[in-house]
């Protein structure tokens, strides 16, 4: 009798992966660059913390703050980003891995050998103007609180 292969769900993340990202924004009072598990401060506990809360959610994404406020505000955002996320196909997942880079359309085509109108539509079905925004408001939001 064969073995049936396993076949991944719609979506970029296969049954094989479990990928999860806890984000932590704080202050760090130590940072190993040899071995970053072994760094320390805010930003680590909370991201620590935030990772092994993850799965009981059912969630693969969550930015934890110094702001209870700005984490409680933000929950809605940070939670259809998941959802959005863990929709994505391998090749949506490419073009926004791309774009993080600031890379224009017409390099992602030529490093993806596709054409430049298949890239605007992926960046279309990816949701990357929204994706974009969002990016765009926890920048601003955070660099507020620098100043």
């Amino acid at each position: 009798m064969q073995k049936k292969k396993k076949r991944p769900v719609k979506g970029y993340f296969t049954t094989s992966f479990d990928i999860r990202l806890a984000i932590g924004i704080g202050k760090a009072d130590f940072i190993n660059k040899k071995k970053i598990s072994n760094s320390d401060g805010e930003a680590f506990r909370s991201s620590g913390n935030t990772l092994d809360k993850l799965k009981k959610n059912n969630q693969r994404l969550a930015i934890k703050t110094f702001n209870k406020d700005f984490d409680r505000q933000n929950e809605p955002a940070i939670l259809l980003l998941d959802g959005l996320i863990q929709k994505w196909t391998k090749n949506q997942a490419e073009l926004v891995y791309y774009k993080l880079q600031n890379k224009k359309e017409d390099e992602i085509a030529r490093l993806l050998g596709i054409s430049q109108s298949a890239v605007n539509q992926r960046t279309k079905t990816a949701q990357w103007n929204a994706i974009d925004k969002l990016i765009e408001y926890f920048e601003t939001t955070i660099q507020n609180w620098v100043q």
